[in-house]
């Protein structure tokens, strides 16, 4: 399997049946098992080798340590809609905001205090939208995707303080490890980022989308 085409069957799999079923985990399942089956060639020792290699992952320190991080902020996040936090914050901020621009600014100036994990800007900035795109008559689909693209980019690119560091690290570590590559994960990691072409070019048309005011569909009442 290593060095042919066959490598990249698990992944021809997923993504299209993650895109089908609208939820990645299944695919991963499937892909994983698919995976297992081209290196054993056997169903049984396949399924055996996918939950050797889940044991494997789930029991190392540092994927310990990002999942563990997740949980917890996740429980943070709960205990804020909870306690009411997130709908007083929501209400008092909607009524900062008294035009479409200043909507539209409040997305991407939020992102300094927001970036930590995906979940926790979506959270925070969603409620907020929700409630004023009535207001202001802009498409749902527009909004959806900027608020998107402020988020996913910008996360995938900071190399400091977010979830997705602790995730990339892990895996480039478990790399480097298992080819006998001796340097810092972290460092490497940061070397990419430069290359990260997809996050870069989503994050300059979000930018310019946004303040060039491009419209993605048709505007409420069109």
């Amino acid at each position: 399997m290593e060095g042919t085409w066959v490598s990249l069957l698990p992944f021809l799999i997923v993504i299209p049946l993650a895109i089908w079923l609208r939820e990645i985990l299944p695919g991963l399942v499937v892909g994983l098992l698919v995976g297992a089956f081209c290196l054993e060639g056997h169903w049984l020792r396949s399924i055996e080798r996918a939950v050797d290699a889940l044991l494997q992952t789930a029991t190392e320190i540092e994927h310990m340590k990002v999942i563990a991080f997740l949980y917890l902020f996740g429980a943070l996040i709960g205990m804020m809609q909870i306690t009411g936090g997130m709908k007083g914050f929501v209400q008092w901020i909607s009524r900062k905001i008294h035009s479409k621009r200043r909507m539209l600014l409040f997305i991407w100036f939020t992102i300094p205090f927001t970036f930590f994990t995906p979940m926790f800007r979506i959270m925070l900035i969603g409620p907020v939208m929700k409630s004023l795109i009535g207001k202001f008559h802009i498409d749902k689909r527009k909004m959806a995707y900027i608020i998107d693209v402020s988020t996913e980019p910008i996360i995938v690119l900071l190399p400091i303080a977010t979830a997705f560091v602790g995730f990339m690290t892990s895996v480039v570590e478990g790399a480097l490890r298992q080819n006998g590559i001796d340097i810092s994960a972290y460092h490497l990691f940061v070397a990419s980022l430069p290359y990260n072409f997809f996050a870069i070019i989503g994050l300059i048309v979000g930018i310019v989308t946004t303040f060039k005011n491009i419209r993605i569909g048709k505007e409420d009442g069109e």
